[in-house]
């Protein structure tokens, strides 16, 4: 006679982002079940069978969709194959439309941003603190700047894409900071006499 045993095949699951932004690097783990006794072997590959990875983590910058694979192997020499989907998003450009960084001390400055994206949201912070800008000072949409300067003053303009994943918001974003020195406002002083007639 003969006996066969039936060894169980590894449980393991996929946790990661499935969606990341253009050249984001993200962190995917494969997470072995509880039920699964014993250690599991991992192998991480691209769609043309490249090895990624033999560990449980996969760091991956991500430049385009992609799917990946993984095999998990326990003890027993059973081995189980699973694919994860990445879908990659666009990051929002943007761009300077006015830009007054010649200004006199205690005039205004004005900054324009834009994005070619669509539905977008515009923020600006002092670059050096790190303080949202006033309310008051923004206008169109958070796209203009416009605020008195007396002293050096650094901007950053934020444009940021949001992304539905699940319930959750992924996020992509990019930035640009202005940098703004005043001049300072020439003294004019009269000198000499000045005569008038009465009356």
């Amino acid at each position: 006679s003969v006996i066969i045993n039936i060894n169980p095949l590894p449980v393991f699951s996929i946790s990661g982002d499935t969606i990341a932004c253009k050249d984001e690097r993200i962190t995917i783990t494969a997470v072995k079940d509880a039920s699964t006794v014993g250690g599991l072997n991992y192998e991480w590959k691209d769609k043309y069978g490249n090895v990624l990875s033999d560990n449980d983590e996969l760091n991956i910058v991500i430049t385009k969709d992609t799917t990946l694979y993984v095999k998990a192997t326990n003890a027993e020499n059973c081995s189980k194959d699973t694919s994860f989907h990445i879908a990659m998003k666009g990051i929002p450009a943007i761009h300077a439309v006015k830009d007054t960084q010649n200004v006199c001390k205690d005039d205004p400055a004005e900054l324009v941003v834009t994005s070619s994206m669509p539905d977008v949201v515009f923020s600006w912070v002092d670059a050096r603190t790190g303080a949202n800008i006033d309310a008051n000072d923004l206008s169109n949409n958070n796209t203009t700047l416009r605020q008195i300067v007396s002293t050096y003053k650094e901007y950053k303009a934020t444009v940021t894409k949001s992304y539905p994943i699940y319930g959750k918001t992924k996020e992509c974003f990019s930035d640009t900071i202005f940098k703004i020195t005043p001049w300072e406002k020439p003294n004019i002083r009269l000198n000499g006499q000045i005569e008038i007639c009465q009356g």
